[in-house]
């Protein structure tokens, strides 16, 4: 019983002491200028920040991302289609494309006329703002053509079995056969 009254005395002394610190006007100025600068911080951190690259760069980034994605899970799709085959352990598949994927973007064109008779054709893409980021407007983007395939698949040691994999992928990815290699994994 009396640990239980000093714990109280010693908490109404402490309350005591954190009313006379704040009953000192400059610190509660000081809490509330800091209170104030934590609000501002939240609030700025959760606006977005726009990013300042060109269209250009954002839409190539964006292309590259997706082509990415794509080879990867052609790459997985193949790699579950190849392992359902009998004798076949363990395969690991790298698509090889060409240098990168087209991209048309939307534009408009128009037609300027000299006075020597001359016609020219201006063109410009057609853009979308979206607060201060513009980005053109895509039409089509088509992917980068597969030009070669490397399957490395376990119990790829029979010949029989090798060219049965290259005609699978050869057929299923639609590329040459002479651009698939089939190697015999560990």
């Amino acid at each position: 019983m009396e640990n239980e009254k000093d714990r109280t005395n010693n908490f109404k002394i402490l309350l005591e002491k954190i009313k006379k610190i704040l009953s000192v006007k400059k610190i509660k100025y000081i809490m509330l200028a800091v209170l104030c600068v934590v609000v501002v911080l939240i609030f700025l951190s959760s606006l977005n920040p726009h990013d300042k690259t060109s269209t250009k760069t954002q839409s190539y980034t964006q292309t590259k991302s997706s082509w990415q994605e794509y080879c990867e899970a052609q790459e997985h799709r193949l790699e579950h289609v190849l392992s359902s085959i009998k004798g076949v352990d363990e395969v690991k598949v790298f698509i090889m494309v060409d240098a990168s994927p087209s991209v048309s973007y939307l534009e408009n064109s128009s037609k300027t006329s000299s006075s020597n008779q001359s016609e020219s054709f201006q063109t410009t893409a057609v853009e979308v703002r979206n607060g201060t980021i513009t980005t053109p407007v895509v039409v089509v983007e088509s992917l980068p053509k597969i030009v070669g395939v490397l399957v490395v698949a376990g119990g790829a040691t029979d010949v029989k079995l090798k060219n049965t994999i290259a005609n699978v992928v050869s057929s299923v990815m639609k590329v040459n056969l002479s651009s698939v290699e089939v190697l015999e994994g560990k």
